[in-house]
């Protein structure tokens, strides 16, 4: 008996919880310039900062590696929230 109760509860909590919020896609992808690269310093090693602008002018920065080589004015999708 108590080994046929466990996997119904397992079962009904599965159930359950698969009826919840639906998770919906909070990005877009959309395609933005490298408009400008900086060297920062963060923590004991440098870093460089990519700063990028979509066609609806949102502008933002990342940080990558010294090792990772992007060259001003070329276009990559990112994710921007909606």
């Amino acid at each position: 008996m108590k080994k046929l109760i466990t996997p119904a509860i397992a079962l009904i909590a599965t159930g359950l919880l698969g009826c919840g919020a639906s998770r919906e896609i909070q990005a877009d992808f959309v395609s933005a310039q490298v408009i400008k690269v900086d060297t920062v310093y963060r923590y004991p090693r440098p870093e460089k900062v990519l700063t990028w602008q979509c066609q609806n002018k949102v502008t933002f920065f990342s940080f990558v590696p010294m090792s990772s080589t992007y060259a001003v004015g070329t276009y990559h999708s990112v994710q921007l929230t909606k």
